[in-house]
């Protein structure tokens, strides 16, 4: 699976690419708080998911039991 996280002026928002296809989603902040890593995604059914960032050892990212690391450098553009 690759994961693409960036800022788009806006929002956060995460593509995602696998196999079988791709989708972007964009997040908002779950509080105000700068410390609080947490974002919420709206789902195409409304449901929604709480994601998370760990930036305390290398920045790792964790959606619906799947952690995820950052194993690349930035792009120019910052996204990554």
């Amino acid at each position: 699976m690759l994961l693409t996280v960036f800022w788009t002026d806006e929002a956060l928002e995460i593509e995602h690419h696998t196999p079988m296809g791709g989708d972007a989603t964009e997040l908002s902040p779950v509080s105000l708080d700068p410390t609080d890593y947490r974002f919420r995604a709206v789902e195409a059914d409304g449901g929604e998911v709480t994601v998370g960032f760990s930036v305390d050892d290398g920045v790792q990212f964790l959606i619906d039991r799947v952690l995820l690391e950052r194993v690349g450098d930035l792009d120019e553009d910052g996204a990554g």
